[in-house]
């Protein structure tokens, strides 16, 4: 298992120098050591994740790509803090003793010439009981990548109920897309108007069934709200639509509605 890390980590480090110097004539291959000459950067942890002690960090950063891909020396005197995972890393340790606890409050004790891999999402403690030293690779992870395919299901949800019920002519449809609050906003002849939906809901209702499609242009999630921008077209109307959404317990709902007629 060592051997095929140790391979692994090596490809890693050959493959980081050879994007970054590939125009250039500079080696690629790197040694990874450090002396008391060896430039670092030195930081301790924020004070509303320390639990106790006085930590201080120092790394050494040998290759990287682009902040996606990141290799060198970490150490830390000292001290507990809590800590989140947001990338993949695998670690050695080269001195030293720490204690790391996962949030399910299982413990793991490394110390030197202990190996192992932190996933993305490992959330827990982290305790230096010995200054430790250790060499890494980490690889920065889109965690949030699962979470927006899933929110995103239920932006298209809306639009769709949204799209429909000008299909059908029913704002009963409609209504599904939005908070009963929203609103609808416009520019005319320079002045913004802004209306409660239940206008909308009104012009539906006389326009009646018609041929309706849209297509998604951009979107952008945050956690529990997002922007969304679509290309919709009702009869042979065209518009530009761009909706503000939040989620709550019943899902994806559209807060507020501007437009432009194409």
């Amino acid at each position: 298992m060592n051997q095929i890390i140790t391979f692994l980590i090596a490809i890693c480090f050959c493959y980081t120098s050879y994007a970054q110097n590939k125009l250039g004539s500079e080696s690629r291959f790197i040694k990874i050591q450090i002396d008391e000459n060896t430039p670092c950067s030195a930081r301790e942890p924020n004070k509303d994740i320390l639990i106790n002690g006085n930590p201080q960090f120092k790394s050494w950063t040998f290759d990287s790509i682009s902040n996606k891909l990141k290799s060198g020396i970490w150490e830390s005197t000292p001290g507990k803090w809590k800590f989140r995972n947001s990338h993949w890393e695998y670690c050695r340790i080269l001195s030293g003793t720490s204690v790391i606890t996962e949030n399910t409050g299982k413990q793991f004790i490394v110390k030197a010439g202990d190996s192992f891999i932190l996933k993305p999402g490992f959330t827990g403690t982290w305790e230096v009981v010995e200054t430790t030293q250790k060499d890494f690779v980490a690889v920065e992870c889109d965690t949030n990548k699962d979470i927006d395919r899933e929110s995103l299901k239920g932006i298209i949800k809306a639009i769709e109920y949204y799209v429909k019920g000008g299909e059908k002519g029913d704002s009963k449809i409609t209504a599904k897309a939005f908070t009963d609050n929203a609103t609808m906003s416009w520019s005319e002849n320079g002045q913004v108007k802004t209306v409660p939906i239940q206008i909308l809901y009104n012009i539906v209702d006389k326009s009646g069934a018609a041929n309706a499609s849209y297509k998604l242009m951009e979107y952008n999630i945050e956690q529990n709200i997002a922007i969304t921008k679509i290309q919709s077209q009702f009869g042979s109307q065209k518009y530009i639509d761009m909706f503000t959404l939040v989620k709550d317990t019943d899902g994806w709902k559209i807060i507020s509605k501007i437009y432009t007629v194409l």
